[in-house]
């Protein structure tokens, strides 16, 4: 069986750091709704956009204990300086030629990744029935 194309496929991610984590949330909230408000600008449907990631971490500075001449070394410590939160959304765009155009738009957004432009067929499940009835 042999199919064309006919939606593809990515995802995008932003990140942030603040002092605290409701800092970095808004931060990262800002820029996927910025770059959401493009997609749907550009005609893709509420349906085919979902978060696959959400992540909130701290985010430490490590300082190397200091060794004295006599062989005393104090503890090497950690401090908390912030906390890092990253969102990633999974895009499916069904007219798979405004697909550049939607990648496109989103890069001036402040998104920190887009990757995975993939293209493939929509409804797997006729193709495999197709090849199946060939068989």
């Amino acid at each position: 069986a042999f199919a064309i194309p006919d939606v593809a496929m990515f995802t995008f991610s932003a990140s942030a750091t603040g002092k605290d984590v409701d800092d970095a949330q808004k931060q990262v909230t800002k820029i996927i709704e910025a770059a959401l408000g493009k997609v749907k600008e550009l005609g893709v449907d509420s349906k085919d956009v979902k978060t696959t990631d959400y992540s909130a971490n701290p985010k430490y500075e490590y300082i190397n204990g200091v060794c004295t001449s006599g062989g005393v070394c104090k503890p090497s410590t950690q401090n908390l300086i912030g906390y890092e939160v990253s969102q990633t959304i999974a895009v499916k765009v069904r007219k798979v030629d405004d697909a550049g155009k939607i990648l496109g738009a989103i890069g001036g957004t402040g998104v920190t990744n887009v990757s995975g432009l993939s293209f493939t067929v929509d409804d797997q499940t006729a193709i495999e029935r197709e090849a199946r009835e060939k068989a």
